[in-house]
């Protein structure tokens, strides 16, 4: 009887505890490759749009315009061609240098390569020279031409300043090694697991980890995750469906754990995965040791209740009720042990448990005391590295700002001086880098606001939000009213709010000062902000405009770092307001969104802790 409630009970909760250890690693796992491939994902985009923009303002220069301007003339420019040199040696020399940078006229001829034998060569079939007609695009990869790896081909159109004509392109070939280096990065994934990029055709671009010196471009992956990513992907190649987490056979037939994440600058997504087999070892390795203890314990009360069958007597009873005593927390209870038969010797075993128990319980208290000094003294530590992360901060921004004060003061006064002195293409290139260096700083500024929304954060207190609203209309963004004739209307009484009060004047003073900037030319700009509250203690704030409005293929992309709808030479800005925006709402456990539509306005979604009080005494007068 005894072995079947032990067996019964212990079978129970290896059953139950073995369903909630899987649960639990499962979560961690998927937790894991989410964040895994939405991480290289990013640095993938990253890398493209910089790669990009780079070539873009290169194009957009006086550089390229010379060379083919003169070239179209049936001219020789000597001093730009030196430029051009110049600049295409800068990418072509170091490490990570490019394969080859060409300069393309019009009707896709080579007029310049930085491999001479390319020169004259005609590329106007490619499909890098057919994209990159109204701007920069990025093409491939291709294999090299010794067939040991892959490039990528950058393009950007170079239009005549004057009338806008095309003159031609620029163009670079860089090699695959810092994507393979990106998704190449294995930590946390076991020993199985694995990071890829694919194309639209399900072709790996990346090196695969079982197979290194397999030949680019030869493996052909058909497996569930490529085919559930590529269905979540509009007509114009942008992903439509956030990042999910599948079980299924991968492209070597092994069942994986996988992830994916869009690469939003070409039609490729990246995958994460890792075998099953692999994720769940410590799975199957604390289910043999729970069976191990169930047998142990079977074995156990077989031999116990084959002890206490042999008499039963007063002893007996003495036992249980020492037993009683220890379940009740009373270690160190003994028991008379001076018979000499078994029942003696199983009060003397039991004194010895209780003694052990006894000594236990010591040793644990003084591990727990131990543990709890060294957490205190972690905590210590932890706070004073946010410390220094904040004076670090601050030092950093300080000394960057310094250099960057000095340029661009020192060259204000070399324009001054130089006056007269300088032709037109010298006095641009100073302008250039005053301009270069005030965009820098400004850069440096919102950065630096960007790292204060945690490290100078400030406690969660009241705030009316009806208030904070008045105040930035009339100082922060008084002067832009009066400039646009615009207007800011509250529709209805704001909620207070359980929040950082300098952090809800930041979040406002972003998207109402957005929602002046980007404004309908001839159109006085409006915004009209109103709320309602939710069931789960929190309230959304709607703050709506009638600007220019958001492509709704953008409307996740907008919060990210340094993402930029629009020019500089339209819009001022540097692409770090909203990310602010999204921090900070992620900071008080809220959400922020936006629908919008070109030409139509958008209205910004965003979710805030009520204030505790004004809660309850809301859910009081409903009672009432």
């Amino acid at each position: 009887m005894a072995l079947a409630v032990v067996l019964g009970v212990g079978g129970l909760v290896v059953f139950f505890a073995r369903g909630v250890a899987e649960e639990l690693l499962s979560h961690e796992i998927e937790n894991h490759l989410r964040t895994t491939v939405q991480a290289r994902g990013r640095l993938v985009d990253t890398y493209l749009r910089t790669e990009k923009d780079s070539l873009r303002e290169f194009a957009e220069g006086p550089t390229a315009q010379a060379v083919l301007k003169a070239n179209k003339a049936g001219a020789h420019n000597a001093e730009a061609l030196n430029r051009f040199r110049i600049w295409m040696n800068g990418y072509t020399q170091g490490e990570g240098a490019a394969i080859e940078v060409m300069l393309i006229d019009d009707r896709g001829k080579v007029i310049l390569s930085s491999v001479p034998e390319h020169d004259g060569a005609v590329v106007a079939e490619t499909a890098c020279f057919k994209e990159s007609e109204t701007e920069a695009c990025a093409c491939g990869p291709q294999l090299m031409g010794d067939r040991q790896g892959l490039i990528l081909t950058f393009a950007a159109p170079v239009h005549d300043e004057v009338d806008g004509s095309l003159l031609g392109r620029v163009a670079i070939a860089q090699p695959m090694m810092e994507l393979n280096a990106i998704v190449g990065e294995y930590e946390g994934l076991g020993p199985s697991g694995e990071t890829y990029i694919l194309d639209s055709t399900g072709t790996m671009l990346t090196p695969s980890r079982t197979d290194p010196n397999c030949p680019p471009l030869s493996i052909e992956v058909e497996s569930h995750i490529f085919q559930i990513g590529r269905t979540l992907f509009d007509d114009a190649g942008q992903p439509v469906a956030a990042t999910e987490v599948f079980t299924y056979d991968n492209y070597r037939q092994i069942e994986v754990i996988g992830a994916y994440a869009p690469v939003y600058e070409m039609d490729w997504i990246v995958v994460a995965e890792r075998a099953t087999h692999d994720a769940f070892a410590s799975l199957r390795v604390l289910q043999q040791a729970m069976i191990g203890i169930l047998i142990l314990l079977g074995v156990l009360a077989v031999l116990f209740a084959s002890y206490l069958s042999r008499t039963i007597s007063r002893p007996i009873l003495d036992l249980k009720a020492g037993a009683t005593e220890l379940a009740n927390g009373n270690l160190g209870h003994t028991v008379d042990d001076s018979r000499s038969d078994e029942i003696g010797d199983l009060a003397r075993s039991f004194n010895t448990m209780s003694e052990r128990l006894w000594q236990a319980r010591e040793r644990l208290e003084e591990t727990v005391a131990a543990r709890t000094a060294e957490l205190r003294e972690a905590n210590a530590s932890l706070d004073a590295s946010n410390k220094e992360l904040q004076d670090f901060a601050y030092v950093a921004s300080h000394d960057l700002r310094e250099p960057l004060r000095k340029i661009s003061s020192f060259g204000h006064l070399l324009a001054q001086s130089m006056r007269g002195r300088l032709d037109d293409d010298e006095q641009e290139n100073l302008g250039y880098m005053v301009d270069g260096a005030t965009r820098m700083q400004v850069m440096i500024d919102d950065l630096l606001t960007y790292s204060r929304v945690t490290t100078q954060a400030k406690r969660f207190e009241k705030v009316d939000l009806n208030q904070t609203v008045r105040e930035i209309e009339h100082l922060e963004v008084a002067a832009r009213l009066e400039d646009t004739g615009g207007t800011i209307a509250i529709r209805g009484p704001l909620p207070h709010v359980e929040a950082d009060a300098s952090q809800m004047r930041q979040l406002f003073q972003n998207l109402i000062g957005n929602a002046l900037k980007f404004h309908r030319t001839g159109v006085p700009p409006r915004v009209e902000i109103s709320s309602s509250a939710l069931d789960d203690g929190m309230v959304e704030i709607s703050v709506r405009d009638n600007g220019i409005g958001i492509p709704s293929q953008y409307a996740e992309q907008v919060f990210a770092m340094f993402k930029r709808l629009h020019a500089r030479e339209e819009y001022e800005g540097t692409g770090i307001g909203l990310a602010v925006c999204k921090k900070i709402v992620e900071r008080h456990g809220g959400h922020i969104s936006v629908e919008s539509s070109t030409g139509e306005g958008s209205t910004f979604h965003i979710t805030l802790p009520a204030f505790r009080q004004q809660i309850d005494s809301e859910e009081h007068n409903g009672e009432s």
